[in-house]
């Protein structure tokens, strides 16, 4: 039991060190094909989910509707409305079109369902990575130092959340908190990764605050009590990722997406966490 602790902690660290040294001081042209690629493999693991469970999906399709909306949001390099809404009808309608004249397709309302919610949960979602990073660029096809700190932050907030939760959990958890869907999972564990999440939070306004080698961003002068609750936000939104990727997996009888980490399952076990927190952090950032 402890060996398997040692090993999950020590693959988390490993994956996020990697994440958090990319996002750091990678070009913006390989950070962005290193998302694209984690987000296609996190949508492949997510149908591979589904399939598992007897469920339907057209999974190229789904794949490339995620493809083609990450990279048009990097080429564009700000949000644009009208081409995001014509990716979604162009997409869906293909979809359908494509479902409409395959008769070997017993379940197509199922098919379709499953397809659109790969491409939402994962790749649509990962897509506010980019908007993030991208908040204060000069131009298309690049990020600017300040939204990738801001993109780093968000992950790091969730991570650490996560590294506190597990630790805590399997410590001193005693008091299930949501045994239908994660039996593991303990109140004591979710206030010992929203603690560390959240002074993970503080440390890193502080740190913008006095450290002039920090990009400035909206963190350098928010006041530590706003540090407080976007790091207890963020960190919420994390579990609420966590869990909600395990409900599907339960759903369909999986312990993990895939096998391909040591000790932790498939990369969409871990990436589940932060699909929901840059969304957040995105819509939050006018209001900082």
């Amino acid at each position: 039991m402890r060996l398997a602790v040692i090993k999950r902690i020590f693959s988390g660290l490993s994956v996020g060190a990697v994440w958090a040294l990319g996002l750091l001081f990678a070009p913006p042209v390989v950070l962005f094909a290193a998302m694209l690629g984690c987000a296609l493999l996190c949508q492949w693991e997510f149908y591979r989910l589904a399939e598992r469970g007897g469920y339907t999906a057209c999974r190229w399709l789904g794949l490339g509707m995620g493809a083609l909306w990450l990279t048009s949001i990097f080429v564009a390099g700000h949000r644009n409305y009208q081409m995001e809404s014509l990716l979604l009808v162009v997409g869906g309608g293909g979809l359908l079109t494509r479902l409409l004249f395959d008769a070997r397709m017993a379940r197509p309302m199922e098919a379709a369902a499953i397809t659109l919610l790969g491409f939402g949960y994962v790749p649509f979602l990962m897509g506010f990575f980019i908007y993030v990073a991208h908040g204060g660029a000069d131009g298309a096809m690049t990020f600017s130092r300040g939204g990738i700190f801001l993109a780093f932050y968000a992950a790091l907030v969730v991570k650490m959340t996560d590294v506190g939760a597990y630790a805590v959990g399997t410590a001193c958890g005693r008091h299930k908190m949501f045994p239908r869907i994660s039996p593991a999972k303990s109140w004591e564990g979710l206030a010992g990764g929203l603690a560390l999440g959240v002074g993970c939070s503080v440390a890193i306004v502080l740190l913008a605050r006095h450290w002039s080698v920090i990009p400035a961003t909206p963190l350098s002068h928010v006041s530590l009590l706003v540090a407080v609750g976007v790091g207890l936000l963020l960190g919420v939104m994390g579990v609420l990722g966590d869990l909600i990727e395990s409900m599907f997996k339960r759903s369909v009888h999986a312990k993990d997406s895939s096998g391909i980490l040591p000790a932790m399952g498939g990369l969409l076990d871990v990436f589940d966490s932060l699909l929901f927190a840059p969304a957040v952090l995105y819509f939050l950032l006018p209001f900082l």
